[in-house]
Protein backbone atom coordinates (compact mmCIF):
# COMPACT_ATOMS: atom_id res chain seq x y z
CA UNK A 1 0.00 0.00 0.00
CA UNK A 2 2.97 2.47 1.02
CA UNK A 3 4.44 1.88 -2.42
CA UNK A 4 1.58 2.44 -4.46
CA UNK A 5 1.20 5.55 -2.52
CA UNK A 6 4.31 6.65 -3.01
CA UNK A 7 4.45 5.88 -6.75
CA UNK A 8 1.02 8.26 -7.37
CA UNK A 9 2.70 11.07 -5.29
CA UNK A 10 6.04 10.73 -7.53
CA UNK A 11 4.62 12.55 -10.34
CA UNK A 12 3.17 15.46 -8.70
CA UNK A 13 6.37 16.09 -6.35
CA UNK A 14 8.29 15.76 -9.67
CA UNK A 15 5.71 19.06 -11.07
CA UNK A 16 5.85 20.86 -8.23
CA UNK A 17 9.19 20.86 -7.20
CA UNK A 18 10.79 24.82 -7.84
CA UNK A 19 13.50 25.32 -10.30
CA UNK A 20 15.89 27.82 -9.22
CA UNK A 21 17.70 30.29 -11.11
CA UNK A 22 21.67 31.55 -10.73
CA UNK A 23 21.56 35.88 -10.93
CA UNK A 24 25.19 37.20 -11.53
CA UNK A 25 26.60 40.59 -12.90
CA UNK A 26 28.96 40.73 -16.11
CA UNK A 27 31.52 41.58 -15.32
CA UNK A 28 32.56 40.38 -12.00
CA UNK A 29 35.36 42.51 -11.57
CA UNK A 30 35.62 46.50 -12.24
CA UNK A 31 38.91 48.11 -11.74
CA UNK A 32 37.64 51.98 -11.07
CA UNK A 33 40.96 53.14 -11.98
CA UNK A 34 41.25 52.44 -15.38
CA UNK A 35 37.59 51.68 -16.28
CA UNK A 36 35.46 53.62 -19.20
CA UNK A 37 32.80 55.89 -18.82
CA UNK A 38 30.19 54.62 -18.76
CA UNK A 39 30.30 51.41 -17.36
CA UNK A 40 28.18 49.14 -18.77
CA UNK A 41 27.37 45.84 -17.04
CA UNK A 42 24.91 42.74 -18.19
CA UNK A 43 22.63 41.22 -15.64
CA UNK A 44 22.51 37.67 -16.37
CA UNK A 45 20.79 34.53 -15.75
CA UNK A 46 21.09 31.19 -15.61
CA UNK A 47 19.12 27.82 -15.21
CA UNK A 48 15.91 28.98 -15.90
CA UNK A 49 13.16 27.44 -17.46
CA UNK A 50 9.90 28.66 -19.11
CA UNK A 51 10.96 32.47 -17.80
CA UNK A 52 8.44 35.21 -17.99
CA UNK A 53 9.40 38.14 -15.95
CA UNK A 54 11.73 39.59 -13.23
CA UNK A 55 12.34 42.47 -11.25
CA UNK A 56 15.26 43.66 -9.28
CA UNK A 57 17.50 46.30 -7.48
CA UNK A 58 20.83 47.96 -8.35
CA UNK A 59 22.11 48.87 -5.52
CA UNK A 60 25.37 51.25 -6.24
CA UNK A 61 27.23 53.75 -4.06
CA UNK A 62 26.02 57.32 -5.28
CA UNK A 63 29.06 59.39 -4.40
CA UNK A 64 30.55 56.80 -7.26
CA UNK A 65 28.05 55.86 -9.77
CA UNK A 66 24.87 57.59 -11.12
CA UNK A 67 22.38 56.40 -14.01
CA UNK A 68 21.83 59.68 -15.79
CA UNK A 69 19.06 58.59 -17.89
CA UNK A 70 15.57 56.06 -17.91
CA UNK A 71 17.62 55.31 -21.87
CA UNK A 72 20.64 53.88 -19.65
CA UNK A 73 18.93 50.58 -18.56
CA UNK A 74 17.50 48.47 -21.35
CA UNK A 75 16.07 44.60 -21.37
CA UNK A 76 19.02 41.97 -22.85
CA UNK A 77 19.24 39.48 -25.78
CA UNK A 78 17.72 36.81 -23.48
CA UNK A 79 14.13 38.28 -23.25
CA UNK A 80 14.96 40.63 -26.37
CA UNK A 81 15.44 37.75 -28.82
CA UNK A 82 13.03 35.18 -27.69
CA UNK A 83 9.45 34.73 -29.56
CA UNK A 84 7.84 35.88 -26.48
CA UNK A 85 6.48 39.64 -25.98
CA UNK A 86 8.09 40.65 -22.95
CA UNK A 87 7.55 44.77 -21.87
CA UNK A 88 10.06 46.43 -19.77
CA UNK A 89 8.81 48.14 -16.30
CA UNK A 90 10.56 51.39 -15.16
CA UNK A 91 13.77 52.10 -14.37
CA UNK A 92 12.86 53.93 -11.12
CA UNK A 93 16.28 55.69 -10.82
CA UNK A 94 17.01 57.00 -7.11
CA UNK A 95 20.94 58.23 -7.21
CA UNK A 96 20.96 60.00 -4.17
CA UNK A 97 19.90 56.53 -2.35
CA UNK A 98 21.95 54.51 -4.75
CA UNK A 99 19.58 52.17 -6.66
CA UNK A 100 17.54 51.59 -9.29
CA UNK A 101 14.92 49.53 -9.78
CA UNK A 102 14.28 47.08 -13.34
CA UNK A 103 12.08 44.75 -14.34
CA UNK A 104 9.91 42.91 -17.30
CA UNK A 105 6.62 40.98 -17.60
CA UNK A 106 5.76 38.86 -20.56
CA UNK A 107 2.52 37.88 -22.72
CA UNK A 108 1.86 35.93 -25.58
CA UNK A 109 1.70 32.43 -26.26
CA UNK A 110 4.83 31.81 -28.14
CA UNK A 111 7.51 29.98 -25.85
CA UNK A 112 9.29 31.48 -22.54
CA UNK A 113 13.25 31.18 -22.90
CA UNK A 114 14.99 28.17 -21.13
CA UNK A 115 18.91 28.42 -20.06
CA UNK A 116 20.56 31.69 -19.39
CA UNK A 117 21.47 34.92 -21.22
CA UNK A 118 21.56 38.90 -20.55
CA UNK A 119 17.81 39.90 -19.49
CA UNK A 120 19.26 43.48 -18.79
CA UNK A 121 22.03 45.70 -19.29
CA UNK A 122 22.84 49.12 -17.47
CA UNK A 123 25.08 52.06 -18.16
CA UNK A 124 26.34 53.92 -15.24
CA UNK A 125 28.22 57.37 -15.00
CA UNK A 126 31.47 56.98 -13.06
CA UNK A 127 32.06 60.05 -11.03
CA UNK A 128 34.54 59.41 -8.48
CA UNK A 129 37.02 56.80 -9.49
CA UNK A 130 38.81 57.31 -6.52
CA UNK A 131 36.19 56.57 -3.64
CA UNK A 132 35.26 53.02 -4.77
CA UNK A 133 32.87 52.59 -1.75
CA UNK A 134 30.62 49.53 -2.00
CA UNK A 135 30.69 46.88 -4.40
CA UNK A 136 27.89 47.00 -6.84
CA UNK A 137 25.23 44.51 -5.61
CA UNK A 138 21.72 43.30 -6.65
CA UNK A 139 18.93 43.18 -4.57
CA UNK A 140 15.22 42.21 -3.92
CA UNK A 141 15.23 39.85 -7.20
CA UNK A 142 11.70 38.58 -8.12
CA UNK A 143 11.54 36.15 -10.90
CA UNK A 144 8.33 34.56 -12.54
CA UNK A 145 7.48 32.05 -15.13
CA UNK A 146 5.42 32.44 -17.79
CA UNK A 147 2.11 31.33 -15.67
CA UNK A 148 2.84 34.23 -13.19
CA UNK A 149 4.20 31.35 -10.55
CA UNK A 150 7.59 32.52 -8.75
CA UNK A 151 10.85 30.94 -9.66
CA UNK A 152 13.16 30.17 -6.54
CA UNK A 153 16.56 32.19 -6.65
CA UNK A 154 19.50 30.00 -5.55
CA UNK A 155 22.23 32.45 -5.89
CA UNK A 156 22.80 36.38 -6.85
CA UNK A 157 26.74 37.76 -7.58
CA UNK A 158 27.44 41.30 -8.00
CA UNK A 159 29.96 43.66 -8.83
CA UNK A 160 33.69 43.44 -7.17
CA UNK A 161 35.43 46.79 -7.02
CA UNK A 162 38.68 47.99 -7.10
CA UNK A 163 40.50 51.08 -7.54
CA UNK A 164 44.23 50.44 -8.10
CA UNK A 165 47.09 52.19 -10.46
CA UNK A 166 48.55 49.27 -12.85
CA UNK A 167 51.97 48.14 -11.34
CA UNK A 168 53.35 46.80 -14.25
CA UNK A 169 56.62 45.05 -12.43
CA UNK A 170 54.15 42.94 -10.00
CA UNK A 171 51.98 42.11 -12.87
CA UNK A 172 54.55 40.87 -15.01
CA UNK A 173 56.03 39.10 -11.92
CA UNK A 174 52.42 37.24 -11.58
CA UNK A 175 52.04 36.19 -15.42
CA UNK A 176 55.86 34.69 -14.40
CA UNK A 177 54.14 32.47 -11.69
CA UNK A 178 51.29 31.69 -13.68
CA UNK A 179 53.84 30.66 -16.40
CA UNK A 180 56.01 28.53 -13.72
CA UNK A 181 58.72 31.07 -14.00
CA UNK A 182 60.35 32.03 -10.11
CA UNK A 183 59.97 35.67 -10.55
CA UNK A 184 62.65 38.47 -9.37
CA UNK A 185 60.86 40.66 -7.28
CA UNK A 186 58.47 40.15 -4.08
CA UNK A 187 55.30 40.10 -5.29
CA UNK A 188 52.83 42.39 -3.56
CA UNK A 189 49.89 41.01 -1.52
CA UNK A 190 47.60 44.06 -2.87
CA UNK A 191 46.36 42.53 -6.08
CA UNK A 192 45.22 39.12 -4.04
CA UNK A 193 41.75 39.45 -4.95
CA UNK A 194 39.76 36.92 -2.82
CA UNK A 195 42.40 37.20 -0.04
CA UNK A 196 43.75 33.47 0.18
CA UNK A 197 47.32 34.26 -1.20
CA UNK A 198 47.25 32.04 -4.47
CA UNK A 199 46.98 33.38 -7.91
CA UNK A 200 43.25 32.30 -9.23
CA UNK A 201 40.61 33.60 -11.75
CA UNK A 202 40.23 36.68 -9.48
CA UNK A 203 43.55 37.38 -9.92
CA UNK A 204 43.92 36.58 -13.51
CA UNK A 205 40.91 39.12 -14.53
CA UNK A 206 42.69 41.35 -12.44
CA UNK A 207 45.52 41.53 -14.66
CA UNK A 208 43.38 41.21 -17.59
CA UNK A 209 41.14 44.46 -16.54
CA UNK A 210 44.33 46.64 -15.50
CA UNK A 211 44.86 46.87 -19.69
CA UNK A 212 41.71 46.51 -20.98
Amino acid sequence: MKKQILAMLLPALMFTTAHAADIRVEPGFVNLAVVETPLTLGIRIDGVSNFGGFQFDLVFEPDTFSIDAPDDVQLGPFVTDSDRTFVQLGPTIDNDAGKATIGAFSYGDAASPDGGGIIAAISLNLIDSASPGNDLKIDAVQLSDANGDPIAVDSVEGVRLISLTPDLSQVISILQVLSGITPMIDISVVPDIDGDRQVGMGETLYIMGLFH
